[in-house]
């Protein structure tokens, strides 16, 4: 007899009990496009326009992306290029091991400012079905990081195209306030996260300070 195949997770918010979908990528997002804009676009001065390069992907410097994010400036000849949008999650789609295949950023706030796509990102627009946030913490998993092992390709630098990522089959709640649910327990947990990390930090500063008067 054929295994049953899973319609919810076992852990689950009270008062939900439809099943949960599974569709491929493809079918839930549209593509937005991405540029080849590598470090030389940066400028020093503060402009109207910002991107995101796979690299600050990587380095979390893009990451949960909203108003107060240090993004590099770019030249303003790049405002008319196609611009990301609240909820757009921008996936790094090269990387030097296999654990960063397809690290991602999601953008969580309206911005101030215009934000591109650049070099080496595949940037993902989600449908009503699904929110991007959710998606993004999708790509957190290790059923996602399994399937970028799997088809990733290269020998030292790693890579991911949008056709294959299109194919991951994605599990998630026909509800979208379940979705927004699951979000805002999982940031809550990373904002705790981060206040302790830097509660750790300012007191890893004490000690050394206490040491260097021994």
């Amino acid at each position: 007899m054929a295994k049953e195949e899973k319609k919810a997770p076992k852990l689950r918010f009270n008062g939900y009990t439809n099943d949960w979908e599974r569709k491929k990528l493809g079918i839930l997002i549209t593509r937005v496009k991405s540029y080849p804009l590598s470090r030389s676009v940066e400028v020093k001065k503060e402009t109207d326009v910002k991107y995101v390069h796979y690299g600050d992907i990587h380095t979390n410097i893009a990451d949960e992306i909203d108003k107060n994010n240090n993004l590099p400036f770019i030249n303003e000849i790049y405002k008319e290029y196609d611009e990301l949008k609240l909820d757009d999650v921008i996936v790094a789609d090269a990387s030097e091991d296999y654990k960063g295949i397809a690290d991602a950023a999601v953008i969580i706030s309206n911005l101030p400012y215009t934000i591109i796509a650049g070099l080496h990102t595949i940037a993902l627009r989600p449908t009503s079905l699904i929110k991007g946030y959710f998606l993004y913490h999708i790509f957190k998993t290790e059923n996602f990081k399994r399937f970028g092992h799997e088809i990733g390709t290269g020998l030292k630098v790693f890579g991911i195209s949008y056709n294959n990522l299109a194919k991951y089959k994605v599990y998630y709640p026909q509800e979208i306030e379940e979705q927004e649910k699951i979000i805002g327990i999982l940031s809550n947990l990373t904002n705790s996260i981060n206040l302790h990390e830097r509660k750790c930090e300012e007191l890893a500063l004490i000690k050394k300070a206490l040491l260097q008067k021994l």
